[in-house]
């Protein structure tokens, strides 16, 4: 079969098996409605579709007895239970196994009949009696846009609107209801403007039913869209959704108009090999833009005044715009939303809660958040290790939080954002913190730490234990945790991208861990030092702060512990490490110095040298070729690359997470 066909089959594979199981978990938190089963029944029968084509019949059979239960739903025949969905997710399970084993030629099928067995086998609620039914339709009327509305709606939009869809019930005995939905309406066209109402057809005193729809294109957000008209009185329920024209599954060859043509031809799938390409080609030419501005820079002021020199200035700065935005558009073509990491998170939170008889809300911010898929890769083992964590051992059991006065349910928060060029990730639950003299205890007992250790740390230290290799405060190995291997991956994955890890602990009301991220591992943002005759880069991710200390108060400011520098920072007692000291290049240690305050995960240093120069972008060529045994630099510590600066010399890239680990370990050797 045609390569393309296959990998265009893989890729709408993988789109339909994210939308189906988003439909599933936002029926089982919220309830059935009629657009959420009218899609989920379009994307099983798109997927249906699909595999038979490949010929993959035992994934298109199990998906055609999901979409009959579907049908079912869908006719109001059938109510869909917690099990069906259950079973569901279990097929799709199936289906993505079979799917990834046919990407790689390899044999596997589905067992249909156990799957359909299990769906079937499931006691079923009632249908819905024939009243509520006439009573659904008649409330229904004219609630749903058809595709050319929807459409028609969606191209309206302006750059900073949004559409949704707003369904509002009423308490079943409100007088003039027709009186009601123009308070609504009138709400609604201050907040933007309303494109369709499901009785806009209908004389006030002929409307009836309890549930009406309303859509509206408007800039602001759904929790203020819905504060606007929760207020008014008999309205007892109301539901905010945003209406997306993005993701549809139809395949393109169904597509009939010419501007469904035009619309689809507005993308297109670039191999991500070939992207890199352009990357590493951008990533030279940054190198070479620099290089051009420092010789331009000495060539006007050599031949200051002279016209040709003046219009080469000109056009220097003119091609390090365009540079600048080349670069700003090819890095935004490896960035990715974090909706596409954050997405498989409900369904294994929904999974772990109800394996551990635990109740858990999961709420999700900021995951339009964009972030280098270079990055993104290395996210998701530790995002998987602390959402396992908080669910096994923050969220207590509905019993426990009900005796400490909590609400039976906890709360997983996970959300994202960017600021000051970097991406923090937070991960926040409202479940029992972490015991801190529980942790001591473990640590000692497993042979991590002394009883001496244990009695002089501050509540920071204690907490940076969980992270050792072997830790855990489990007792017992389970299938979520308690082999100690977990918060260790978190710490080291973080670590390897130059990012940072914070903990704020409150014992009994909850955890939040926040981590910070680059935007990209191509092209940083550094910090130019000078230390004796060396130059060094440091990625601006990790410079917390910058202290300067002056001859003056050298004596005021810096201590010693057992003859080495120390410097109290914020509170926290941190070691100096001299920039003169690293590598042993010597050179006289002065009492006036530029302390740069380092911090990688949980640790931080302050590395004092002679100089700042100031901060570059810089684009790092790793040493692995030439590193390591036997191999022409040999074991070289401290230093992860070069970078060529703007007067074509290079500096030195230092690797603060070496730097900071044998800080660290030299200061566990002079404790013991």
């Amino acid at each position: 079969m045609n390569d393309t066909l296959r990998n265009a089959f893989y890729e709408e594979a993988e789109e339909l098996f994210q939308e189906i199981e988003d439909c599933l978990l936002d029926l089982d938190s919220t309830g059935t409605t009629g657009d959420k089963i009218n899609n989920l029944f379009r994307y099983m029968h798109t997927l249906k579709g699909s595999s038979a084509a490949m010929k993959i019949q035992d994934m298109a059979e199990l998906a055609h007895h999901i979409e009959d239960v579907l049908g079912l739903v869908r006719d109001q025949k059938l109510e869909l239970t917690g099990d069906q969905i259950d079973w569901i997710l279990q097929g799709l399970d199936e289906m993505k196994v079979r799917v990834a084993k046919h990407r790689e030629n390899e044999a596997y099928e589905i067992d249909v009949d156990a799957i359909t067995a299990g769906l079937d086998a499931c006691p079923s609620r009632a249908a819905v009696s024939s009243d509520k039914k006439a009573a659904g339709k008649a409330e229904d009327t004219g609630a749903f846009l058809s595709e050319k509305e929807k459409s028609s709606m969606l191209k309206s939009l302006g750059p900073e609107e949004k559409a949704f869809q707003i369904r509002i019930r009423l308490t079943h005995d409100t007088p003039m209801k027709g009186a009601r939905l123009f308070l609504v309406t009138d709400r609604l066209e201050q907040a933007g403007r309303i494109y369709k109402t499901s009785w806009e057809n209908t004389e006030p005193e002929n409307i009836a039913g309890d549930r009406f729809s309303v859509f509206l294109v408007s800039q602001l957000p759904k929790k203020e869209i819905e504060g606007r008209i929760h207020t008014i009185s008999e309205i007892e329920e109301t539901d905010v959704s945003e209406i997306c024209g993005g993701r549809n599954p139809v395949p393109a060859a169904k597509s009939g108009t010419s501007g469904d043509r035009e619309e689809l031809q507005s993308v297109i799938r670039v191999n991500i090999k070939k992207l890199d390409q352009l990357m590493r080609i951008v990533e030279e030419l940054s190198v070479d833009k620099e290089r051009l501005k420092q010789l331009m820079k000495k060539v006007s002021q050599r031949y200051r005044g002279d016209e040709d020199v003046t219009s080469l200035s000109a056009l220097t700065n003119q091609i390090d715009f365009i540079g600048n935005e080349l670069q700003e558009s090819v890095m935004s073509t490896r960035m990715y939303t974090l909706d596409s990491v954050f997405n498989r998170f409900p369904r294994m939170i929904r999974d772990l809660s109800k394996k551990e008889g635990k109740e858990i809300a999961f709420q999700v911010e900021g995951e339009s958040t964009e972030l280098d898929r270079s990055i993104m890769e290395k996210i998701i083992d530790p995002l998987n290790h602390m959402i396992r964590n908080s669910v096994d051992h923050g969220i207590e059991s509905p019993e426990e939080r009900e005796k400490h006065g909590k609400s039976r349910k906890g709360t997983i928060k996970l959300s994202a954002g960017q600021e000051q060029g970097h991406i923090f990730i937070s991960l926040k639950d409202d479940g029992k913190g972490i015991n801190l003299r529980r942790v001591k205890e473990k640590a000692i007992a497993r042979g991590l730490i002394t009883q001496a250790q244990a009695g002089s740390m501050t509540e920071r230290e204690a907490l940076e234990l969980i992270f050792l290799p072997g830790f855990s405060t489990s007792d017992k190995v389970t299938e979520v945790s308690g082999r100690g291997v977990g918060m260790n991956v978190v710490k080291e994955n973080i670590e390897a991208i130059n990012g940072m890890i914070d903990m704020d602990n409150e014992e009994g009301r909850g955890l939040a861990i926040t981590m910070k991220l680059p935007l990209t591992l191509a092209i940083i943002q550094s910090l130019l030092i000078r230390t004796n005759t060396f130059r060094f880069v440091l990625p601006l991710l990790s410079v917390v702060e910058i202290i300067r200390v002056r001859e003056t108060e050298y004596d005021k400011k810096v201590r010693f512990i057992q003859e080495k520098e120390v410097m109290n920072w914020r509170g926290e007692v941190l070691p100096v490490l001299r920039g003169s000291d690293l590598f042993h290049s010597g050179g006289e240690r002065g009492k006036s110095f530029a302390g740069i305050v380092l911090g990688l995960s949980t640790h931080k240093i302050i590395l004092a040298v002679e100089e700042i120069i100031g901060q570059q972008q810089v684009v790092i060529k790793p040493l692995d070729r030439f590193t390591g045994k036997g191999k022409i630099l040999g074991e070289l510590r401290g230093i992860s690359g070069t970078v060529i600066l703007g007067d074509g010399d290079f500096a030195y890239v230092l690797d603060v997470q070496a730097l900071l680990k044998d800080v660290m370990e030299k200061r566990k050797d002079e404790k013991k």
